[in-house]
Parts: C-alpha cells; structure tokens; sequence
C-alpha cells in the first residue's frame, strides 16, 4: 500500500465515513427484519379453489329416421375463438354491454370446442346416424365430414341471467366435397348462477344437436 492511502484511509474524516457507512448498514439491516417479522404476522386472503364443469348432454328422444349416412361419419372439432377454445367460462357483466369478461375461478374442464365436438359424436352414435362414427384422433378414412363453428357460447349477468349458444354445422361428402346440410342455431336460456348456466348450456347444446337432426331428417328424405 502507497504511503497515500495509508494516510487516507487513516484520516479522521475517513475513519468517520467508514463508521457512517456501518450504521447505516445495520440500521437497513434493522428495518428489514422489522418488515420481515411484521409481514409474517399478517393474515393472508386465500384464493378461491378452482371449480371445473363439463357438459353432459342427454340423449336423444327420437331415432335417427331419413338422416342416415352409409359407410364413416368423422365428426370435426368445431371452430372456436379466443374465449371459447379456452377454459375461463365468459360472461357479460350486464346486458347490452360490448364487453366479455372470463371466469377465474369457474372453468371448463376441457375447452368447449371439444366437449362440444365429444358431445355431438356420442349424441350421432346413440341416433346411428351412419354405420361408423370417427374423429379426427382415429386417422381412418371417412366417407363424410361434419364441419361447425362454436359461434357464441357465454352468460348474461344482471336483473334477468341467461345463456346464449349459437352452433353452426356442415355435413359434407367428402368424396366430391358437396356440401348436404348447413344448420345454424341460437339458444337463450334463463340461467341465474353459474351452475345452472352450465345445465342451461347442456339443454341449448342438445336443441341445437335435435335441430341439426331435423335438417337432416328434411334433407336427405327429399334427395333422390
């Protein structure tokens, strides 16, 4: 060390600042336990847990009649948005508002674009709408496709809650790409929680599947 900053380090005015600087750091040091020990002690709100739904459609009450395909029915995952092909069930916070809010703590168990698709399969399956049902996850060839667009699944909070579902569907041959049947449908059903928004939702979904039924009952029974 230089004769310099031995007589530096070594002043009076040195000595006090290097004091200065230990208070300080002890005094910090001080107040952080302080904090630390009095944020221990606060009580904390804990979240509410996380509730999950699914959509559990009846079955049907009619048989298939005229609406019968033969050979392999692949039933499609409809087409969502970014709210309806995610789990937050949506909802506007009061009618005529241009605004859609997502449930936190009140989710799908799976995204309503595939309950909506599983659903639909197992409601064709029970009627025996074609001699084989698919979707896509089976890789076979299929002789037809249904097609749909998830166009408006949420609730409606204020003085009268409902729900509103809107579904599209598109029955296709695939063989020269001819479009048979387009069936679009919108439902609104009085719903005043979340819960029997959910059973709200299931009796819309299966109006909506009979009303598909029915196109396809007048279609394919006119068709030569």
């Amino acid at each position: 060390m230089s004769l310099f900053a031995y007589r530096v380090l070594n002043s009076g005015d040195s000595r006090q600042e290097i004091r200065s600087l230990a208070g300080r750091r002890r005094t910090g040091l001080a107040f952080a336990l302080v904090l630390a020990l009095g944020s221990g002690g606060c009580t904390s709100v804990a979240s509410p847990p996380d509730r999950f739904y699914n959509l559990s459609i009846a079955e049907p009450s009619s048989g298939a009649g005229s609406c019968r395909l033969p050979g392999v029915l692949l039933v499609n995952r409809p087409v969502g948005n970014s709210l309806t092909g995610e789990l937050g069930l949506v909802y506007r916070p009061e009618p005529g508002s241009p605004e859609l809010r997502r449930h936190v703590y009140h989710l799908w168990a799976d995204p309503p674009t595939v309950m909506i698709q599983a659903e639909l399969a197992a409601y064709l399956r029970k009627l025996g709408v074609a001699d084989t049902i698919i979707t896509p996850n089976v890789r076979a060839r299929a002789d037809y496709a249904l097609n749909g667009r998830l166009v408006d699944m949420h609730r409606v909070v204020g003085d009268q809650p409902h729900i509103n579902l809107a579904i599209d569907l598109s029955l296709v041959r695939l063989r020269d790409r001819k479009v048979l049947i387009q069936s679009s449908g919108v439902q609104t059903l009085p719903a005043a929680d979340v819960a029997s928004a959910v059973q709200a939702f299931e009796l819309a979904a299966l109006a909506l599947f009979d009303g598909f039924l029915e196109d396809c009952q007048r279609v394919l029974k006119a068709s030569p």
